[in-house]
This record gives structure tokens, C-alpha cells and sequence, in this order.
């Protein structure tokens, strides 16, 4: 089972670098779906601070697609990172979908359909910090990091979660996941496929 450890933070810390310091270490490997570029290549670090689940995913992408700069925007047809989770005895999950502007598609619901959007409220209760700029030239790697609140974390509290890369409307479209997805067709809203975390 993947562990998730605490990570002491203090005000002057940067999250990103802590994480890849103390964090856990994950790799999206399975290129699902669709034939992937070889050259795409995202890594998940994740901790915790007691409070919060910290997350930066680091994107290697030659041709990247940033469009949408408003939260709630259809960002998946941009690059994009995806985090989806519930808690244990939780029946609905939380889909956190997020382009290199650091613009936020968050929705809660049981399944793909019918989903309650997010508030901007909570979207920036995340504190999304991106390191991509328009003003500077894209060198091929972006980044994402932020925190989700869940109260007080516990030790051994587990949560059921996978994480995804995609770019529905990229110039090479393609279905990147941290645990693989059984199924025909694509679709990230498949919650049996999520596999546990554990808090340390």
C-alpha cells in the first residue's frame, strides 16, 4: 500500500520542494486507451502536514495546450493533471482536474454523471501554485502543486484515490494513470479502480 508521510512545514517553505524532499514519490506509468508519446512523463509527489493532502505533479510535455484561465472551464481538453479521491466510508469522490494556468475543474458526486461542481470558494481554499508563465518560454516541463484540507488527519487513515494526465484536445491526445484502469473506453470516473493511501 502507498504511504503518504508527514511533512513538517514551517511559513518560508516552499511546499513543492519539501515534497520532493520528504514526499513520496509516485509515477504515472500506465498509457492507457490511446497510443501515448513516449515523451510525456509525470511524477506525483504526495505528504501531509496533518491538516492537508500535498500534491505537486511535475510534467514533462513537449507540446503543451494551455487555453482555459477561468476556474470551472472544460480543462481537460487542455494539458492537464487529475486527481480524483473519497474518503473511506465516503460513497461520493472529489474530481480535482487542473490545467498548467493552475485554472481548477473540482466536482463531488458518486459517478460521472450528475456531479455537484465545486465553489470557487474551495477551489482556492486549494492554493494551486503553477510554475507556468505565458511571459516566459515554454522549456517543456510545467508543474502543479497544492493542498487539499481534510481536517485532521489521523495516522493509518486511508483514503481510495488514482491520479491521471491527459489532454483531450492536445496536439497527441492521450490517457496517463497512476493505477490502471480496466475498462474498454476512456473514463477516469471509475472509482472501483481507485486503490488506498495511507496516511503515516
Amino acid at each position: 500500500m502507498i504511504t503518504i508521510p508527514r511533512i513538517e512545514l514551517d511559513q518560508n517553505d516552499y511546499i513543492q520542494d519539501q515534497l520532493q524532499k520528504y514526499g513520496t514519490t509516485l509515477e504515472l506509468s500506465n498509457y492507457l486507451w490511446k497510443k501515448s508519446p513516449s515523451n510525456i512523463g509525470v511524477t506525483l509527489y504526495v505528504g501531509h502536514d496533518s491538516h492537508n493532502l500535498l500534491l505537486s505533479f511535475v510534467v514533462k510535455e513537449k507540446y503543451i495546450r494551455a487555453t482555459y484561465k477561468e476556474h470551472l472551464s472544460n480543462v481537460f481538453q487542455d494539458s492537464c493533471v487529475e486527481f480524483f479521491f473519497r474518503e473511506s466510508e465516503d460513497p461520493c469522490y472529489t474530481n480535482i482536474e487542473i490545467n498548467p494556468y493552475g485554472a481548477a475543474l473540482v466536482a463531488y458526486g458518486p459517478q460521472r454523471q450528475n456531479r455537484e461542481r465545486r465553489s470557487i470558494e474551495y477551489i482556492k481554499s486549494l492554493e494551486i501554485v503553477t510554475s507556468y508563465k505565458d511571459e516566459e518560454p515554454y522549456e517543456g516541463l510545467w508543474s502543479i502543486t497544492y493542498h487539499i484540507p481534510l481536517g485532521t488527519i489521523e495516522e493509518n487513515k486511508i483514503i481510495y484515490a488514482n491520479a491521471y494526465k491527459c489532454g483531450d484536445l492536445t496536439l497527441y491526445p492521450h490517457y496517463i494513470t497512476l493505477f490502471k484502469v480496466d475498462v474498454e473506453k476512456p473514463d477516469f470516473h471509475r472509482s472501483e479502480f481507485f486503490q488506498p493511501l495511507r496516511f503515516l
